[in-house]
């Protein structure tokens, strides 16, 4: 269980999404009763106030962020010190999301792409239904669900244990929603578009000299001879012959 914090302010943006209990939020004069299932912003440079009911004190996740594109996002859905709670129901999505960011070892410098990976995943989910909630179009909704798929591959390719069942977890859709969404926006599915950017990155490594057996383990095969035959599959020659 958390205390409150503030009144204070933080530098960055913070999102924190209520697991169980209840509490308050404290904004612009204005104080918002959250339960569980509920998500509050706050705004670089905004004063708040937050704090537990006395009787059902609450505990609550959170993640922060900063920079120029997020603050277009945020924008983007018009999640703001205005409009700073998100009562959507979205805890089959998000818990399972938050729940593996805080298990990571945040001491483990690798898990700095997961991390990220997770967190454009869970800002991609709140994106997708709130936009769902202002009426915007599908496509739009589609395009911030494939960034953060795409996201997701982008910074974990390079992990055998990385395949397209992770995306399912991660990013809470089904089989079929996750595979339509890619043919829509991609024009392949989703183990093709994972398969063809490993081994992108695969010829970028091989180029600059590095190692067969090293650019097969950098990009997500445990094994070099398999490797070397999905290589020549999507390429047309071996990782030697493609390396002279």
């Amino acid at each position: 269980m958390y205390p409150g914090w503030g009144p204070g302010m933080r530098n960055c943006f913070v999102i924190h999404y209520v697991i169980s209990g209840t509490g308050y939020f404290e904004v612009n004069g204005k104080k918002y009763k959250l339960h569980a299932g509920d998500s509050f912003l706050i705004t670089p440079f905004t004063t708040v106030h937050y704090y537990p009911d006395a009787e059902d004190r609450w505990l609550y996740a959170w993640i922060d962020f900063a920079g120029n594109k997020a603050a277009e996002l945020m924008a983007e859905m018009n999640w703001n010190m205005a409009n700073p709670v998100c009562t959507i129901p979205l805890s089959d999505k998000l818990m399972p999301l938050y729940t593996q960011l805080h298990n990571l070892d945040i001491y483990n410098g690798n898990c700095y792409n997961e991390a990220n990976g997770l967190m454009s995943a869970i800002l991609g989910i709140y994106a997708d239904a709130m936009s769902q909630s202002k009426r915007t179009s599908k496509s739009s909704s589609h395009q911030r669900l494939a960034a953060a798929a795409l996201n997701l591959i982008h910074t974990n390719y390079h992990h055998a244990d990385f395949h397209i069942d992770s995306m399912y977890s991660m990013l809470n859709l089904s089989h079929a929603t996750l595979y339509r969404l890619f043919i829509d926006e991609m024009g392949v599915s989703p183990q093709k578009y994972l398969q063809h950017y490993r081994i992108e990155q695969a010829k970028k490594m091989i180029l600059n000299g590095a190692s067969i057996k090293n650019t097969a383990l950098s990009c997500g095969y445990e094994n070099a001879l398999y490797f070397s035959k999905v290589f020549k599959r999507n390429v047309g020659v071996t990782p030697s012959e493609y390396k002279e």
